[in-house]
C-alpha cells in the first residue's frame, strides 16, 4: 500500500474515481462523521487505489482461476421434480432481462440448462396454494 501523506493534493478525477464517484461518495456520508481533512485524504486514497473499487458490474473483477480453481461439487445424478419456469410478471420482462444479461456479462451469472433455479417464487402464487385451509 502506498504511504499517504497527511497533507493530500487537490482531488484530480483517476481512472475508476471520477468527479461523479466522488459525489457519490459525498452524498452517501452527509454530515461530521469525518473532518474535511479526513474526506479529502478519502478521497486521495481512492485516486490511488482506484482499481480496487467497481461502479458498475463492467468493472467487476474475478478470482484467477489459476489460483483459485472453480470447485466442483460431485452430485448424484436425478430426475429433477420440478420442470416449469418460474412465470416473469410481464409489467417487469424487460428489466429483468436486462439484469440477467448485465450479469452474465460481468461473469456473476453462467449460462446453464439446468431444472433448478435461484430465484424464489411470488408469494402469491404460495399464498393461492393454501386458500381455503384452515389455519
Amino acid at each position: 500500500m502506498p504511504t499517504l501523506s497527511p497533507n493530500p493534493p487537490p482531488f484530480i478525477p483517476t481512472g475508476r474515481y471520477t468527479a461523479n464517484n466522488r459525489a457519490i461518495i459525498n452524498k452517501v456520508h452527509p454530515g461530521d462523521f469525518l473532518w474535511p481533512q479526513e474526506q479529502e485524504l478519502m478521497h486521495h486514497f481512492m485516486c490511488l487505489q482506484n482499481q480496487g473499487f467497481a461502479w458498475n458490474d463492467s468493472q467487476r473483477g474475478r478470482f484467477r482461476k489459476d489460483f483459485f480453481p472453480p470447485i466442483v461439487m460431485p452430485v448424484v445424478e436425478h430426475k429433477p421434480w420440478v420442470l416449469r419456469n418460474m412465470p416473469i410478471p410481464p409489467g417487469i420482462y424487460e428489466d429483468v432481462c436486462k439484469i440477467i444479461k448485465t450479469k452474465i456479462a460481468a461473469g456473476v451469472y453462467e449460462r446453464s440448462n439446468s431444472s433448478y433455479r435461484l430465484l424464489p417464487p411470488h408469494t402469491e402464487q404460495i399464498a393461492e396454494q393454501f386458500a381455503g385451509r384452515a389455519c
